[in-house]
Protein backbone atom coordinates (compact mmCIF):
# COMPACT_ATOMS: atom_id res chain seq x y z
CA UNK A 1 0.00 0.00 0.00
CA UNK A 2 1.51 3.35 -0.86
CA UNK A 3 1.12 6.39 1.45
CA UNK A 4 1.13 9.69 0.06
CA UNK A 5 3.79 11.80 1.70
CA UNK A 6 2.49 14.84 3.29
CA UNK A 7 4.49 17.82 3.48
CA UNK A 8 4.54 20.66 5.77
CA UNK A 9 4.55 23.98 5.13
CA UNK A 10 8.18 24.73 5.21
CA UNK A 11 8.49 21.68 2.72
CA UNK A 12 5.94 23.70 0.44
CA UNK A 13 7.52 26.60 0.39
CA UNK A 14 11.07 25.23 -0.42
CA UNK A 15 10.05 23.50 -3.26
CA UNK A 16 7.59 26.89 -4.59
CA UNK A 17 11.41 28.98 -4.23
CA UNK A 18 13.47 26.30 -6.16
CA UNK A 19 10.91 26.49 -8.81
CA UNK A 20 11.42 29.92 -8.74
CA UNK A 21 15.33 29.08 -9.20
CA UNK A 22 14.85 27.40 -11.78
CA UNK A 23 12.84 30.27 -13.42
CA UNK A 24 15.03 32.93 -12.48
CA UNK A 25 18.83 31.31 -12.55
CA UNK A 26 18.49 28.62 -15.21
CA UNK A 27 15.96 30.22 -17.49
CA UNK A 28 13.90 27.26 -17.34
CA UNK A 29 10.25 28.56 -18.69
CA UNK A 30 7.61 28.12 -16.48
CA UNK A 31 5.48 26.03 -19.03
CA UNK A 32 8.31 23.90 -19.20
CA UNK A 33 7.71 23.59 -15.24
CA UNK A 34 4.39 22.63 -15.58
CA UNK A 35 4.55 20.10 -18.61
CA UNK A 36 7.08 18.59 -16.04
CA UNK A 37 4.56 18.33 -13.12
CA UNK A 38 7.44 20.27 -10.94
CA UNK A 39 7.41 19.96 -7.29
CA UNK A 40 6.74 23.69 -6.58
CA UNK A 41 3.71 23.77 -8.99
CA UNK A 42 1.60 21.55 -6.84
CA UNK A 43 -0.15 23.27 -4.41
CA UNK A 44 -2.68 26.07 -4.87
CA UNK A 45 -0.52 28.37 -2.08
CA UNK A 46 2.72 27.37 -4.32
CA UNK A 47 1.10 28.57 -7.44
CA UNK A 48 0.22 31.71 -5.75
CA UNK A 49 3.83 32.65 -4.41
CA UNK A 50 5.22 31.58 -7.99
CA UNK A 51 3.38 33.62 -10.11
CA UNK A 52 2.67 36.38 -8.00
CA UNK A 53 6.66 36.31 -7.24
CA UNK A 54 7.24 36.54 -10.95
CA UNK A 55 4.37 38.89 -11.63
CA UNK A 56 5.42 41.94 -8.98
CA UNK A 57 9.22 40.90 -9.09
CA UNK A 58 11.16 44.24 -10.44
CA UNK A 59 8.36 45.56 -7.40
CA UNK A 60 9.34 43.39 -4.58
CA UNK A 61 12.60 43.98 -5.71
CA UNK A 62 12.53 47.46 -5.17
CA UNK A 63 11.30 47.18 -1.60
CA UNK A 64 14.11 44.51 -0.56
CA UNK A 65 16.94 46.68 -1.93
CA UNK A 66 17.25 49.17 0.66
CA UNK A 67 16.96 47.02 3.31
CA UNK A 68 20.35 45.07 2.49
CA UNK A 69 23.11 46.18 3.88
CA UNK A 70 25.25 44.30 0.75
CA UNK A 71 24.13 42.75 -2.63
CA UNK A 72 23.78 39.03 -1.81
CA UNK A 73 25.82 36.96 -3.86
CA UNK A 74 24.95 35.20 -6.99
CA UNK A 75 25.09 31.52 -5.54
CA UNK A 76 22.54 32.92 -2.42
CA UNK A 77 20.38 33.98 -5.77
CA UNK A 78 17.80 31.50 -3.56
CA UNK A 79 18.06 33.52 -0.36
CA UNK A 80 16.67 36.31 -2.34
CA UNK A 81 13.95 34.91 -3.95
CA UNK A 82 12.78 33.06 -0.50
CA UNK A 83 12.79 36.65 0.98
CA UNK A 84 10.77 37.95 -1.86
CA UNK A 85 8.54 35.40 -1.02
CA UNK A 86 7.94 36.16 2.00
CA UNK A 87 7.18 39.82 0.89
CA UNK A 88 4.70 38.64 -1.63
CA UNK A 89 2.93 36.72 1.53
CA UNK A 90 3.16 39.86 3.67
CA UNK A 91 2.03 42.44 1.47
CA UNK A 92 0.24 40.40 -1.24
CA UNK A 93 -1.30 37.52 0.23
CA UNK A 94 -2.22 39.06 3.26
CA UNK A 95 -0.51 36.87 5.08
CA UNK A 96 -0.28 36.84 9.30
CA UNK A 97 3.47 38.26 9.60
CA UNK A 98 4.43 35.70 12.11
CA UNK A 99 3.10 32.98 10.23
CA UNK A 100 4.75 34.12 7.42
CA UNK A 101 7.98 34.98 8.62
CA UNK A 102 8.66 31.73 10.70
CA UNK A 103 7.36 29.51 8.04
CA UNK A 104 10.16 31.46 5.42
CA UNK A 105 12.73 31.67 7.97
CA UNK A 106 12.30 27.74 8.55
CA UNK A 107 13.09 27.52 4.42
CA UNK A 108 16.58 28.02 5.21
CA UNK A 109 17.56 24.86 6.66
CA UNK A 110 15.90 23.79 3.86
CA UNK A 111 18.32 25.29 1.67
CA UNK A 112 21.32 23.89 4.01
CA UNK A 113 21.57 27.75 4.57
CA UNK A 114 21.29 28.28 7.89
CA UNK A 115 23.13 31.34 8.45
CA UNK A 116 20.55 33.46 6.74
CA UNK A 117 17.67 32.86 9.13
CA UNK A 118 18.66 36.08 11.01
CA UNK A 119 18.94 37.99 7.47
CA UNK A 120 15.15 36.70 6.14
CA UNK A 121 13.80 37.25 9.72
CA UNK A 122 14.65 40.90 10.34
CA UNK A 123 14.32 42.12 6.51
CA UNK A 124 10.77 40.38 6.89
CA UNK A 125 10.44 41.90 10.06
CA UNK A 126 11.06 45.39 8.90
CA UNK A 127 8.91 44.45 5.88
CA UNK A 128 5.86 43.70 7.91
CA UNK A 129 6.45 47.17 9.25
CA UNK A 130 5.56 49.12 6.34
CA UNK A 131 2.53 49.72 4.22
CA UNK A 132 1.89 49.69 0.63
CA UNK A 133 -0.82 51.20 0.80
CA UNK A 134 -1.37 53.70 -2.22
CA UNK A 135 1.78 52.47 -3.50
CA UNK A 136 1.27 49.66 -5.57
CA UNK A 137 2.41 49.81 -8.86
CA UNK A 138 0.57 50.22 -11.93
CA UNK A 139 3.46 48.26 -13.93
CA UNK A 140 6.06 45.62 -13.35
CA UNK A 141 8.30 45.21 -16.17
CA UNK A 142 12.47 45.83 -16.97
CA UNK A 143 13.36 49.56 -18.55
CA UNK A 144 13.80 48.18 -21.84
CA UNK A 145 10.20 46.21 -22.30
CA UNK A 146 8.80 49.26 -20.48
CA UNK A 147 10.25 51.77 -23.28
CA UNK A 148 9.72 49.56 -26.15
CA UNK A 149 5.86 49.30 -25.38
CA UNK A 150 5.64 52.77 -25.00
CA UNK A 151 7.74 53.85 -28.44
CA UNK A 152 5.08 50.99 -30.04
CA UNK A 153 1.74 51.78 -28.09
CA UNK A 154 2.26 55.40 -27.73
CA UNK A 155 -1.48 55.59 -27.40
CA UNK A 156 -1.84 52.35 -24.99
CA UNK A 157 1.12 51.39 -23.08
CA UNK A 158 -0.42 52.42 -20.00
CA UNK A 159 -3.15 50.14 -20.56
CA UNK A 160 -1.31 47.03 -21.81
CA UNK A 161 2.12 47.73 -19.03
CA UNK A 162 -1.53 47.03 -15.93
CA UNK A 163 -3.29 44.86 -17.70
CA UNK A 164 0.25 42.87 -17.23
CA UNK A 165 -0.93 43.01 -13.56
CA UNK A 166 -4.14 41.37 -13.80
CA UNK A 167 -4.69 37.64 -13.16
CA UNK A 168 -5.61 36.02 -15.96
CA UNK A 169 -9.32 34.58 -16.16
CA UNK A 170 -10.30 30.97 -16.87
CA UNK A 171 -11.59 30.03 -20.73
CA UNK A 172 -13.34 27.34 -21.57
CA UNK A 173 -14.44 26.63 -25.31
CA UNK A 174 -17.15 24.51 -25.67
CA UNK A 175 -16.70 21.27 -28.69
CA UNK A 176 -19.69 22.69 -30.72
CA UNK A 177 -19.44 19.49 -33.04
CA UNK A 178 -20.54 17.51 -29.64
CA UNK A 179 -22.99 19.80 -28.02
CA UNK A 180 -24.57 22.64 -28.16
CA UNK A 181 -23.36 25.65 -26.21
CA UNK A 182 -26.94 25.71 -24.45
CA UNK A 183 -27.34 22.74 -23.49
CA UNK A 184 -23.45 22.75 -21.90
CA UNK A 185 -24.32 26.07 -20.17
CA UNK A 186 -27.18 24.08 -18.52
CA UNK A 187 -24.67 21.29 -17.55
CA UNK A 188 -22.37 23.99 -15.89
CA UNK A 189 -25.13 25.04 -14.05
CA UNK A 190 -26.39 21.95 -12.65
CA UNK A 191 -22.78 21.30 -11.19
CA UNK A 192 -22.77 24.54 -9.36
CA UNK A 193 -19.95 26.10 -11.51
CA UNK A 194 -21.07 29.86 -12.35
CA UNK A 195 -19.80 31.26 -15.64
CA UNK A 196 -19.98 34.57 -17.83
CA UNK A 197 -21.17 34.34 -21.31
CA UNK A 198 -19.10 35.96 -23.95
CA UNK A 199 -20.07 37.19 -27.85
CA UNK A 200 -18.43 34.13 -29.14
CA UNK A 201 -21.21 31.41 -28.43
CA UNK A 202 -18.58 28.81 -27.69
CA UNK A 203 -16.33 30.65 -25.57
CA UNK A 204 -17.31 31.24 -21.73
CA UNK A 205 -15.97 32.87 -19.20
CA UNK A 206 -15.02 30.92 -14.96
CA UNK A 207 -15.84 33.05 -12.35
CA UNK A 208 -13.37 31.31 -10.46
CA UNK A 209 -10.62 28.84 -12.30
CA UNK A 210 -11.18 25.28 -11.03
CA UNK A 211 -8.84 22.08 -12.22
CA UNK A 212 -10.58 20.57 -15.30
CA UNK A 213 -11.26 17.51 -14.55
CA UNK A 214 -14.26 18.80 -12.31
CA UNK A 215 -15.50 20.14 -15.37
CA UNK A 216 -18.80 18.24 -16.80
CA UNK A 217 -17.85 16.71 -19.74
CA UNK A 218 -14.05 17.17 -19.90
CA UNK A 219 -13.32 13.50 -20.07
CA UNK A 220 -15.51 13.04 -23.36
CA UNK A 221 -14.28 15.98 -24.81
CA UNK A 222 -17.18 18.58 -24.11
CA UNK A 223 -14.74 21.16 -23.69
CA UNK A 224 -11.32 22.72 -23.92
CA UNK A 225 -9.26 25.21 -21.87
CA UNK A 226 -8.41 27.88 -24.22
CA UNK A 227 -7.24 31.84 -23.84
CA UNK A 228 -9.91 34.02 -24.68
CA UNK A 229 -7.83 36.08 -27.77
CA UNK A 230 -6.55 32.90 -29.06
CA UNK A 231 -10.00 31.20 -29.90
CA UNK A 232 -10.59 35.22 -31.18
CA UNK A 233 -8.13 34.31 -33.55
CA UNK A 234 -9.18 31.38 -34.21
CA UNK A 235 -12.76 32.87 -35.18
CA UNK A 236 -11.12 35.82 -37.36
CA UNK A 237 -9.13 32.80 -39.43
CA UNK A 238 -12.23 30.90 -39.75
CA UNK A 239 -14.24 34.08 -40.96
CA UNK A 240 -11.73 34.32 -43.49
CA UNK A 241 -11.86 30.52 -45.07
CA UNK A 242 -15.62 30.65 -44.88
CA UNK A 243 -15.78 34.01 -46.72
CA UNK A 244 -12.80 32.98 -49.20
CA UNK A 245 -14.41 32.50 -53.04
CA UNK A 246 -12.03 29.29 -53.50
CA UNK A 247 -13.46 26.50 -53.87
CA UNK A 248 -11.92 22.88 -52.71
CA UNK A 249 -10.74 24.53 -49.42
CA UNK A 250 -7.29 22.83 -48.13
CA UNK A 251 -5.75 23.94 -44.69
CA UNK A 252 -2.68 23.46 -43.38
CA UNK A 253 -1.88 24.45 -39.40
CA UNK A 254 1.80 24.65 -40.07
CA UNK A 255 2.90 25.70 -36.13
CA UNK A 256 -0.43 23.42 -34.62
CA UNK A 257 1.04 22.63 -31.02
CA UNK A 258 -0.91 22.46 -28.32
CA UNK A 259 -3.62 22.80 -30.64
CA UNK A 260 -5.93 25.03 -29.56
CA UNK A 261 -6.70 26.85 -32.70
CA UNK A 262 -6.45 23.91 -34.83
CA UNK A 263 -9.57 22.12 -32.86
CA UNK A 264 -10.99 25.16 -33.05
CA UNK A 265 -11.20 26.13 -36.72
CA UNK A 266 -12.30 22.45 -37.41
CA UNK A 267 -15.17 22.49 -34.66
CA UNK A 268 -16.37 26.05 -36.25
CA UNK A 269 -16.12 24.49 -39.98
CA UNK A 270 -18.08 21.66 -38.92
CA UNK A 271 -20.84 23.96 -36.47
CA UNK A 272 -20.35 26.24 -40.91
CA UNK A 273 -21.18 22.90 -42.71
CA UNK A 274 -17.84 23.87 -44.64
CA UNK A 275 -16.37 21.04 -46.65
CA UNK A 276 -12.72 22.02 -46.19
CA UNK A 277 -9.56 19.31 -45.62
CA UNK A 278 -7.69 19.96 -42.32
CA UNK A 279 -3.94 18.86 -41.74
CA UNK A 280 -1.33 20.09 -39.34
CA UNK A 281 2.53 19.07 -38.53
CA UNK A 282 4.24 19.71 -35.26
CA UNK A 283 8.14 19.51 -34.82
CA UNK A 284 8.33 18.37 -31.64
CA UNK A 285 7.66 14.35 -30.33
CA UNK A 286 5.69 15.20 -27.49
CA UNK A 287 3.83 17.74 -28.29
CA UNK A 288 2.90 16.00 -30.78
CA UNK A 289 1.67 13.02 -28.81
CA UNK A 290 -0.02 15.44 -26.45
CA UNK A 291 -2.14 16.64 -29.65
CA UNK A 292 -2.76 13.23 -30.93
CA UNK A 293 -4.27 12.32 -27.57
CA UNK A 294 -6.24 16.01 -27.31
CA UNK A 295 -7.33 15.05 -30.57
CA UNK A 296 -8.60 11.63 -29.26
CA UNK A 297 -10.35 13.05 -26.61
CA UNK A 298 -12.50 15.65 -28.49
CA UNK A 299 -13.60 13.33 -30.95
CA UNK A 300 -11.79 14.87 -33.86
CA UNK A 301 -10.04 13.17 -36.84
CA UNK A 302 -7.20 15.58 -38.40
CA UNK A 303 -4.39 14.56 -39.76
CA UNK A 304 -1.58 15.38 -37.68
CA UNK A 305 2.32 14.47 -38.62
CA UNK A 306 5.08 15.00 -37.47
CA UNK A 307 6.99 18.45 -39.19
CA UNK A 308 9.09 21.12 -39.95
CA UNK A 309 7.37 24.43 -41.23
CA UNK A 310 10.81 25.91 -42.23
CA UNK A 311 11.84 22.23 -44.27
CA UNK A 312 9.80 20.20 -47.15
CA UNK A 313 10.27 16.75 -45.83
CA UNK A 314 7.01 16.22 -44.88
CA UNK A 315 5.35 17.76 -47.44
CA UNK A 316 3.09 15.56 -50.58
CA UNK A 317 3.76 18.38 -52.88
CA UNK A 318 0.03 19.40 -52.84
CA UNK A 319 -0.67 22.98 -52.45
CA UNK A 320 -2.97 24.52 -49.27
CA UNK A 321 -5.21 26.95 -49.93
CA UNK A 322 -5.00 28.86 -46.51
CA UNK A 323 -2.11 28.26 -44.00
CA UNK A 324 -2.46 28.59 -40.44
CA UNK A 325 1.64 30.08 -39.38
CA UNK A 326 0.86 30.34 -35.26
CA UNK A 327 4.21 31.34 -35.07
CA UNK A 328 6.81 30.48 -32.52
CA UNK A 329 7.56 33.79 -31.13
CA UNK A 330 8.41 35.98 -27.83
CA UNK A 331 5.09 35.19 -26.45
CA UNK A 332 5.14 39.28 -24.89
CA UNK A 333 1.51 39.53 -25.01
CA UNK A 334 0.74 36.66 -22.70
CA UNK A 335 2.96 38.20 -19.73
CA UNK A 336 -0.28 38.02 -17.42
CA UNK A 337 -0.64 34.59 -17.85
CA UNK A 338 3.57 34.08 -18.32
CA UNK A 339 4.87 36.60 -15.90
CA UNK A 340 8.40 34.89 -16.19
CA UNK A 341 8.65 35.92 -19.94
CA UNK A 342 9.50 39.58 -19.03
CA UNK A 343 12.45 38.01 -17.00
CA UNK A 344 13.80 36.00 -19.32
CA UNK A 345 13.16 38.01 -22.82
CA UNK A 346 16.18 39.80 -24.21
CA UNK A 347 16.80 41.60 -27.59
CA UNK A 348 19.19 38.28 -28.84
CA UNK A 349 15.41 36.58 -28.17
CA UNK A 350 14.16 38.39 -30.44
CA UNK A 351 15.99 38.57 -32.95
CA UNK A 352 16.27 34.44 -33.18
CA UNK A 353 12.31 34.47 -33.16
CA UNK A 354 12.33 36.91 -35.74
CA UNK A 355 14.43 35.08 -38.37
CA UNK A 356 12.52 31.65 -37.31
CA UNK A 357 9.13 33.40 -38.35
CA UNK A 358 10.93 34.49 -41.66
CA UNK A 359 12.30 31.36 -42.55
CA UNK A 360 8.99 29.67 -41.93
CA UNK A 361 7.45 31.86 -43.73
CA UNK A 362 9.48 31.55 -46.93
CA UNK A 363 9.27 28.07 -46.54
CA UNK A 364 5.43 27.46 -47.15
CA UNK A 365 4.95 30.05 -49.43
CA UNK A 366 5.90 27.51 -52.28
CA UNK A 367 3.39 25.55 -50.77
CA UNK A 368 0.42 27.76 -50.45
CA UNK A 369 -1.88 27.19 -53.76
CA UNK A 370 -2.15 30.32 -56.32
CA UNK A 371 -4.93 32.82 -54.63
CA UNK A 372 -4.51 31.41 -51.36
CA UNK A 373 -3.60 33.16 -48.30
CA UNK A 374 -1.56 32.66 -45.43
CA UNK A 375 -2.79 34.06 -41.94
CA UNK A 376 0.12 34.63 -40.07
CA UNK A 377 -0.21 35.20 -35.96
CA UNK A 378 1.37 35.63 -33.02
CA UNK A 379 0.93 36.35 -29.60
CA UNK A 380 3.60 38.96 -29.77
CA UNK A 381 2.95 42.48 -28.89
CA UNK A 382 6.61 43.14 -30.62
CA UNK A 383 6.61 45.26 -34.26
CA UNK A 384 9.89 43.06 -34.83
CA UNK A 385 7.99 39.72 -35.20
CA UNK A 386 4.74 41.57 -36.82
CA UNK A 387 4.07 44.23 -39.00
CA UNK A 388 8.12 44.04 -39.82
CA UNK A 389 8.45 41.19 -40.81
CA UNK A 390 5.44 40.91 -42.80
CA UNK A 391 7.05 43.96 -44.39
CA UNK A 392 10.23 42.02 -45.12
CA UNK A 393 8.57 38.66 -46.26
CA UNK A 394 6.22 41.06 -48.34
CA UNK A 395 9.78 42.72 -50.21
CA UNK A 396 11.18 39.35 -51.30
CA UNK A 397 7.85 38.05 -52.76
CA UNK A 398 6.45 39.97 -55.40
CA UNK A 399 3.82 37.97 -56.20
CA UNK A 400 2.50 38.55 -52.65
CA UNK A 401 -0.15 40.57 -51.46
CA UNK A 402 -1.83 42.13 -47.83
CA UNK A 403 -5.42 41.44 -47.56
CA UNK A 404 -7.40 43.85 -45.73
CA UNK A 405 -9.00 41.87 -42.48
CA UNK A 406 -12.83 42.80 -41.49
CA UNK A 407 -12.20 42.68 -37.57
CA UNK A 408 -15.85 41.23 -36.18
CA UNK A 409 -17.31 44.37 -34.48
CA UNK A 410 -17.91 42.65 -31.29
CA UNK A 411 -14.01 42.65 -30.64
CA UNK A 412 -13.50 45.64 -29.12
CA UNK A 413 -9.89 45.61 -28.00
CA UNK A 414 -8.53 45.51 -31.88
CA UNK A 415 -6.31 47.70 -33.34
CA UNK A 416 -5.01 48.22 -36.91
CA UNK A 417 -2.12 48.36 -38.30
CA UNK A 418 0.23 48.73 -42.01
CA UNK A 419 -0.15 45.11 -43.00
CA UNK A 420 -3.28 43.58 -39.83
CA UNK A 421 -4.64 43.90 -36.34
CA UNK A 422 -3.22 43.71 -32.62
CA UNK A 423 -5.39 42.19 -30.24
CA UNK A 424 -4.46 44.33 -27.19
CA UNK A 425 -4.94 42.36 -23.86
CA UNK A 426 -6.83 45.04 -21.91
CA UNK A 427 -9.99 44.18 -22.31
CA UNK A 428 -9.19 41.71 -18.86
CA UNK A 429 -10.41 38.47 -21.01
CA UNK A 430 -7.30 37.91 -23.53
CA UNK A 431 -3.77 38.07 -24.08
CA UNK A 432 -2.06 40.41 -26.59
CA UNK A 433 -2.32 38.62 -30.40
CA UNK A 434 -1.15 39.87 -33.95
CA UNK A 435 -2.41 38.63 -36.76
CA UNK A 436 -1.90 39.40 -40.98
CA UNK A 437 -3.78 37.93 -44.25
CA UNK A 438 -1.22 37.26 -46.72
CA UNK A 439 -2.52 36.43 -50.51
CA UNK A 440 -0.68 34.64 -53.63
CA UNK A 441 -1.09 35.93 -56.85
CA UNK A 442 -3.05 35.15 -58.75
CA UNK A 443 -5.78 36.97 -57.01
CA UNK A 444 -9.32 35.92 -57.49
CA UNK A 445 -11.20 38.63 -58.51
CA UNK A 446 -13.26 38.90 -55.98
CA UNK A 447 -10.02 40.30 -54.01
CA UNK A 448 -8.91 42.57 -56.72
Amino acid sequence: MQHTKILNKSSILYLANQTLYKVLEKEINLNVLLSQKDPGLQEPIQMEIVYGVLRYYFFLKTKLTPLLSKKLKRKDADIELLILMGIYQIHFMKAPVYAAVNETVNVCEEINKGWAKGLVNAILRKVSEQTLSGSLPNSDMPAWLSKKLEEDFPKFHKEIKAAFLNKPQMTLRINTSKVDPLAYLKKLEEAGISVKTTYFEEAIILENAQPYLTLPGWDSGLVSIQDFGAINVGRIFAEQIQHSPISNKKILDACAAPGGKLFHVFELMKRLSLETSISAIEIKTKRLKDMLTTAGRLGHEVHITQGDATQSDWWDQKQYTHILVDAPCTSSGTIAKNPDVKVLLNSNRIKELQEKQFAILSSLWDKLAPGGSIFYSTCSLFNEENDNLIQKFLKTQPESKILKMNMPKQISNAMETNCGWYLLPFDKMSDGFYCSLISKAPYPKELQ
